[in-house]
């Protein structure tokens, strides 16, 4: 059992986090694939049936800097400032931000 948890470890430490460039805000953005601890802590303490809500809490979550430290201060005036955000903008980073392990397979 032990060698199956080292293996799935493994191979997670080597994903690479993906690369979200924001040109309206000249942001570049990195993303970890996001794993089901993630998953909760996103939707923790928030309105599920907001989209908005939603979608921020996750980029606020998951948006890291190159060097993985957070890029978005979990702050109430960081939430608000992104409401402001053009929906496009959030719906894009939120569409390139994932790690799309399904089509991947398939190609190769």
């Amino acid at each position: 059992m032990s060698d199956l948890i080292a293996q799935m470890r493994a191979a997670n430490a080597k994903i690479e986090m993906k690369k979200v460039h924001v040109d309206l805000y000249g942001w570049d953005l990195y993303f970890p694939p996001m794993s089901l601890k993630d998953r909760a802590a996103i939707r923790s303490g928030i309105d599920l049936n907001d989209d908005a809500e939603v979608i921020i809490s996750g980029i606020m979550h998951m948006a890291k800097k190159e060097d993985g430290s957070n890029f978005f201060e979990d702050t109430p005036a960081m939430r608000a400032a992104l409401h402001e955000v053009p929906w496009d903008v959030l719906t894009y980073i939120d569409l390139e931000s994932s790690h799309d392990f399904q089509a991947k397979a398939k190609k190769a």
